[in-house]
């Protein structure tokens, strides 16, 4: 038992001293190093700010798009990927776009932006060349253009309304006055677009031209030439202020016929044409005196000068062709007047010879007996027959008379005549009322008599 147990403790102690020895011959193992680490980071994505284009129709619109851009922390730059890409079709209306990077982690970052198409264009607003008119009126002037304005918008189905400044139809001044025509479309763009009005008073012109001329001083013949131009465009002014002074009474009168019971008469209208007539023949009068004035300070000129040269000889021709110009344009707007004046007669008589005509195929081709109608209807139609006849007559004695001062006033003598037709009818009218009132007074007496005798039967 002794022995065993010594055993056990030598071989403990040989174990201990084994394992010290073992520790300090075995080296240690190092330590197992720590890992990296992973990648988690996206790219960050650069895009451009939302932005609008034009669209080139109702669909939409090719757009380019550049600033978009994708950096990472570990791999760098990165090319990202937009849906849509720039250069693809964008619709009409707002679009997403969305641009994505992925790094090598496979990490992925995006950003978005909008690309709106949209109706950008105004409409094109088409207006008429400036427009001049010449007028005799002193009042403003109406002035329509309507027809000529219009607006076409690239997207709209239908064409914009083009609202002008001032409007068409209305009153515009003498002188001139820019007239702005707009128009809007579906989107509220404004297309805009202008022109002139000018209005231009003849009579004023012409009295300017007048004291233009009055001023002139051929202090040397070489200047005969402009000064002949001058004389020249006075007198097409004179003759179309003649012109247009006829043609704007005709209108004045014309309009007139539309308020009823305060339109001008004819008669009024003549007299109105025979005062413009004055007018303009005092304005050439005028123009005549100035003209002669001028030519006797050329023929003192032409004394004392020894000589003409051919210039000068060439601008007296030209001026003296001026006199035959005078006279000829007098000629051809006394020929006007007259026409106008032979023109309205005629009409009047055509409107007056048609209702005779109607009158006179009442009463004789009537499909009633005449005695179906009253006696006062007959006689009513008899005296409008007769006014009729006498207005017809006197027409074509007026258009027939070789005085033109006589057909100027041809509605004087008309109305002259229907008035003395109108007392002889008030005569009539008076006889007959005389007439019936006596018969109805010996038809009282007859009865009177006759109550009387039948007073004396019974008795």
């Amino acid at each position: 038992m002794k022995t065993i147990l010594i055993f056990a403790l030598l071989a403990l102690t040989i174990g201990i001293a084994f394992e010290d020895v073992y520790a300090q011959t075995v080296p240690e193992p190092e330590p197992e190093p720590e890992p990296e680490p992973s990648d988690v980071i996206p790219p960050v994505v650069t895009v451009p700010e939302d932005f609008i284009v034009a669209a080139k129709d109702i669909t939409g619109a090719y757009v380019v798009f550049d600033g978009v851009s994708a950096t990472d922390d570990i791999d760098g730059d990165i090319v990202p990927v937009c849906t849509p890409n720039s250069g693809d079709f964008f619709w009409f209306g707002m679009n997403t776009v969305i641009c994505t990077a992925i790094d090598n982690a496979g990490n992925k970052g995006q950003a978005s932006f909008t690309v709106t198409v949209a109706d950008l264009v105004p409409p094109t607003v088409n207006v008429p060349e400036n427009i001049v008119l010449e007028s005799t009126i002193t009042s403003d002037l109406i002035v329509t253009f309507d027809t000529d304005v219009s607006a076409t918008d690239d997207l709209d189905v239908v064409d914009p309304i083009v609202d002008c400044t001032p409007q068409s139809g209305s009153e515009f001044i003498i002188g001139t006055t820019e007239v702005i025509c707009t128009a809007i479309d579906n989107a509220g763009n404004k297309g805009q677009a202008s022109f002139t009005v000018t209005i231009n008073n003849l009579l004023t012109v012409l009295n300017e031209e007048l004291l233009a001329l009055g001023d002139l001083s051929p202090n040397d013949l070489e200047n005969l030439g402009t000064h002949v131009s001058k004389f020249v465009r006075t007198s097409n002014i004179l003759f179309k202020l003649e012109q247009q002074g006829i043609k704007d009474l005709q209108s004045e009168f014309n309009e007139s016929q539309k308020l009823g019971d305060s339109a001008k008469t004819r008669t009024e209208f003549n007299k109105d044409l025979s005062e413009f007539r004055k007018d303009i023949r005092i304005l050439r009068q005028d123009y005549q005196d100035i003209f002669e004035d001028y030519r006797n300070e050329v023929k003192q000129l032409i004394k004392e000068k020894k000589g003409l040269t051919v210039s000068d000889k060439k601008n007296l021709q030209e001026f003296e062709k001026i006199k035959l110009r005078i006279q000829n344009t007098e000629a051809q707007s006394l020929d006007k007047v007259n026409s106008f004046i032979d023109e309205s007669l005629n009409q009047e008589l055509k409107i007056n010879e048609n209702k005779l005509r109607k009158l006179n195929q009442l009463i004789a081709f009537s499909e009633f007996p005449l005695n179906q109608f009253s006696d006062s209807q007959i006689a009513k139609w008899k005296q409008e027959q007769i006014e009729l006849f006498s207005t017809v007559q006197a027409l074509k004695i007026v258009m027939s008379s070789s005085d033109k001062d006589q057909k100027s006033d041809a509605q004087s003598l008309i109305k002259e005549i229907k008035n003395q037709i109108k007392e002889e009818k008030k005569k009539e009218e008076k006889q007959k009322e005389n007439k019936s009132k006596n018969n109805s007074d010996k038809g009282k007496s007859g009865d009177n008599s006759k109550k009387s005798s039948n007073k004396g039967k019974k008795k």
